[in-house]
Order: structure tokens, then sequence, then C-alpha cells
């Protein structure tokens, strides 16, 4: 069992080890007004050896700001899950659009107005099995004989 016990510890921490997220295609400035919408994408980049399929994120906001997909009707909210895709291993994926609704003044310079973090996944073995199962030259087998003149 320590072999199935170790697997599922590294499924379940592999989107800490494995997985990039970034916010991407932002508006410019990152500086809003209180009532400004601002659309952004998030990539989701798979480092590893699994296929994530269905793969998602989730969006939440802050005190500062609510979160919506972009899909009427507009519906603003402290969180908002995408729907899945599949990401290859080695590969990347961009999720959204979505929408940020600016709804109260920051109190410093610069705050967290919205993160993105992983959202549900299944695990799939697809690639690592696909891609790093080719031909070997051991083990082989041999024929010995001897051929005599005609």
């Amino acid at each position: 069992m320590a072999f199935l016990d170790e697997l599922r510890a590294a499924v379940s921490s592999y989107p800490t080890d494995s997985v990039l997220l970034s916010i991407v295609d932002a508006m410019d400035p990152v500086e809003f007004k209180t009532g400004e919408l601002f659309q952004f994408y998030v990539r989701l980049t798979n480092n590893g050896e699994l296929t994530m399929k269905n793969a998602g994120v989730r969006i939440q906001g802050s005190a500062f700001a609510d979160v919506a997909k972009w899909e009427l009707p507009l519906t603003f909210g402290a969180d908002v899950s995408s729907p899945g895709q599949d990401v290859p291993a080695h590969d990347s994926r961009k999720f959204g659009p979505f929408l940020a609704h600016a709804k109260s003044e920051t109190q410093t310079l610069v705050e967290t107005l919205f993160k993105a973090t992983v959202g549900t996944w299944d695990a799939s073995f697809e690639d690592l099995l696909k891609h790093h199962s080719a031909s070997s030259a051991v083990p082989a087998a041999v024929y010995r004989g001897k051929i005599a003149p005609h």
C-alpha cells in the first residue's frame, strides 16, 4: 500500500508542485475607478507528467472587486468557476474571459483585487503512458545458429 499512498499524495499535491497560474490579457492600467469593469483571462500551465482532465479555475473576488464569467446575463459575486478543459502534460490552456467589477476603493496603493486557483480536475496517466512507452533495445531475443556453405 505504500506505493498507492505515495501516488495519492503525489496526485493531491500536483497543483502545488506542477501547475502555474497566471492572469493574462488583463486590461491596462492596473488602476481602476470604482464602478468600472475590467476583463482578464487565466492561463493554467501544466508542467508535470499528468494530463489534467476537465480542469477548471476558480476566481475569488475580494472586498474591492466582485467577479463574473463573461456571459449574459452578467452575474457578479464573490467567486466564479470556469468550465473544465483538458490540459495535457507540459502544455497550457487559457480560461475566460472573466470580468471584475471594482466595487470599493483600496486602502493602500496596491491590494489583491482577485485571485485564481485550480478548481476541480481529474488525473490521467494518458500522456505519461503514451509518450513514455517507446521501443527499447533491452530486453532482446537473439536467435543464434550456423550457416554452412551450399
